[in-house]
């Protein structure tokens, strides 16, 4: 599954580009899991 609810968090609400080549990661309300969104020609 494409995590599309981060790439339109980083365009809207962190205002970047998730197309770059940028390592995002987020982590949920309880802080023991991550998410990592990175882009290299293909998510």
């Amino acid at each position: 599954m494409l995590n599309l609810e981060l790439i339109l968090e980083v365009q809207n609400g962190i205002k970047l580009d998730p197309f770059e080549k940028t390592l995002f990661v987020f982590c949920n309300r309880h802080h023991n899991r991550i998410k990592i969104l990175h882009f290299d020609e293909g998510f």
